[in-house]
């Protein structure tokens, strides 16, 4: 049996003739047009259309690529020793969660310059005492080092920052060793710890939840590392002998990725550094 909001607009049909029913038709047809024009150019052309609350969830969140060269050019000035928590989140995330543990700064003229913050994660499980050990091991225990060797005057620094977003805690950190006349060495350590799971989480767990294929990262690596080399190799040809990277090799697959870390605004970053291997600051980072 029909419904009664069926049968009354079945008798709207009906009495539909003529001119009436040429004009309802095309108000129809018309707003079709409208809305076909509004929703093209919205994901094209509208530049608030990400921020936008009026239109959240009916465009894509792909970044132009100014926005991109602009989260590159400041990636130096993400580290503040600090926390940063998605705005949703900030009133159930304890702030504590990272903290400095070591904090070295100390100079001496001829000899050394030392300015580190090494985090912990304040978290009681065997993953993060693990991660703990291996930052200390990593970037306290050289700073004390470098603090007793009296062959050349060394610089070196360490900061970080964690960001925390849909229950992942990003933590990166970042060092900056110069030895004499030696050039600057740069590495970066990235980790996501999943608070939920108390595991770390593989980039294809992260790739996965921000809505990101393999093959559109494993594209835009690509895209960044041959563009580095080329610029490496166009000034090498000018000033002499620089860093060469290892284009085509297994470190570039995106499984293989080691450093990457998703930020509070929901930046998935994955950096590749090589100061840990030869004396260079080459960085490059990119940005999904």
């Amino acid at each position: 049996m029909l419904g009664k909001p069926f049968r009354s607009l079945l008798r709207f049909f009906d009495e539909l003739n003529g001119t009436k029913k040429i004009v309802f038709f095309s108000v129809i047809i018309l707003i079709c047009v409208a809305a076909l024009f509004v929703a093209i150019y919205i994901q094209f052309f509208y530049q608030y259309a990400e921020t936008d609350p009026f239109f959240t969830g009916l465009v894509s969140s792909e970044k132009t690529q100014e926005e991109i060269t602009n989260l590159k050019n400041s990636f130096g000035e993400i580290f503040k020793n600090s926390l940063s928590v998605n705005e949703e989140q900030k009133d159930s995330v304890d702030s504590s969660i990272v903290q400095t543990a070591y904090q070295v700064k100390n100079e001496d003229d001829s000899f050394y310059t030392i300015d580190v913050s090494v985090p912990a994660i304040k978290l009681n499980t065997q993953v993060a005492a693990d991660l703990n050990a291996e930052f200390k091991n990593e970037f306290y225990q050289n700073a004390l080092s470098y603090m007793v060797q009296t062959t050349q005057h060394i610089y070196y620094t360490v900061t970080y920052q964690a960001f925390y977003r849909d229950n992942y805690l990003s933590l990166v950190i970042k060092s900056s060793l110069k030895e004499g006349n030696n050039a600057e060495s740069v590495i970066v350590r990235a980790i996501v710890y999943d608070t939920t799971t108390n595991q770390l989480v593989p980039i294809n767990t992260l790739l996965e939840h921000v809505g990101i294929t393999a093959k559109k990262a494993q594209n835009a690596i690509d895209k960044e590392i041959k563009s580095a080399d080329t610029r490496t190799k166009t000034l090498a040809a000018e000033f002499g002998e620089m860093f060469s990277r290892n284009i085509g090799g297994e470190e570039y697959l995106v499984e293989n990725a080691k450093n990457y870390f998703l930020t509070d605004k929901g930046n998935l970053y994955i950096v590749y550094t090589y100061g840990g291997e030869v004396t260079t600051n080459e960085i490059d980072i990119i940005i999904l």
